[in-house]
């Protein structure tokens, strides 16, 4: 397994000439939690290059979790970890790359039913699928990979967007871990067959468990009085119009006010006085959070649930799109 950090150097140059021709002085650099020990090399390499440079201390759980208090001191933003997704021509975007051997996806050949393969990962590994499309194709399969959605590369996937999974045939995810295809799974009513190029373990995922708890969590709101809607300031999360929208309809049965937050947190909700919340920021809090909040936490489709606007059958996952 080899990651792509040996081409950091000279993609970071790439882009310090970019800026350098706007007539930028100062960077800001934003990093996730995994690329922080990186900061040292990379404000080495930037500083050589004669940029004032800032690091962002702050949490990035995606491309749409840009640091836009950083954006507002400097004069460009290199957003590293993550495929392009907000238009600004001050952020830079500098995707990492996982390298794998592809010819281990063998190992979950078995569990595929049928000839036809819709081909889906995410951001780190979606760059090998050509050529994993191209291998099971030599095996004998119909394999559709396709853009969709907000991803930027063919078949993949975010945690808030599946399009690329939608079509015909059993669908296989390349990758690690469990929330991106248990979304699929229930996007789409579909079992998910997944192969990890980290540890080469295969599997399959259904909705299942998943399910139980999202309608646990619901009953527990049914017979509340008063909730919150949150809003992100995130740009990349800000659904004003849907914040709106769910604070009119919980009208229907509920006491309600739009809450405005950055990274939402437990901590920031404890000392405000509502009975359960409805997140419009990033999906993915809801689902795979749910246990770090005191307080129920619950989807615009969910609350659509609650106040009689949909029925509770069908599930509807809450998606950007």
């Amino acid at each position: 397994m080899r990651v792509e950090s040996e081409s950091f150097p000279e993609k970071l140059k790439e882009i310090a000439i970019e800026i350098k021709e706007m007539g930028g002085k100062s960077i800001g650099i934003q990093l996730p939690d995994g690329l922080k020990r990186y900061a040292i090399k990379i404000s080495d390499i930037l500083t050589k290059e004669g940029f004032e440079v800032y690091i962002s201390g702050e949490p990035s759980f995606g491309a749409c979790d840009v640091d836009m208090n950083l954006l507002d001191i400097t004069d460009a933003l290199i957003h590293i970890g993550h495929t392009p997704l907000i238009k600004n021509e001050r952020i830079f975007y500098m995707p990492y790359y996982i390298d794998y051997d592809i010819e281990g996806v063998a190992d979950a050949l078995d569990l595929i039913n049928g000839e036809d393969v819709i081909l889906i990962s995410t951001a780190q590994y979606a760059w090998k699928l050509p050529d994993v499309k191209k291998f099971l194709e030599e095996n004998g399969f119909n394999v559709e990979l396709k853009k969709g959605g907000r991803g930027t590369l063919p078949g993949q996937i975010l945690g808030c967007s599946f399009k690329p999974a939608q079509g015909r045939g059993e669908i296989l995810f390349i990758g690690d871990g469990r929330f991106h295809p248990l979304g699929v799974a229930i996007r789409y009513g579909k079992r998910v067959v997944t192969w990890n190029p980290l540890t080469s373990e295969t599997g399959e995922i259904t909705p299942g468990n998943f399910l139980k708890r999202r309608y646990a969590i619901l009953s527990k709101c049914y017979e509340l009085k008063s909730c919150g809607i949150i809003l992100s300031t995130k740009p990349g999360q800000r659904r004003l119009t849907l914040a709106g929208k769910a604070k009119e309809m919980a009208k229907k049965k509920y006491t309600s006010d739009i809450v405005v937050v950055d990274n939402l947190s437990n901590e920031k909700l404890e000392n405000l006085p509502y009975d359960f919340y409805v997140n419009t920021a990033c999906p993915r809090i809801t689902y795979d959070d749910a246990d770090s909040f005191s307080k129920p936490l619950i989807t615009f489709h969910e609350l659509e649930m609650l106040t009689g606007m949909r029925e509770w059958e069908p599930y509807i996952i809450d998606e950007m799109v």
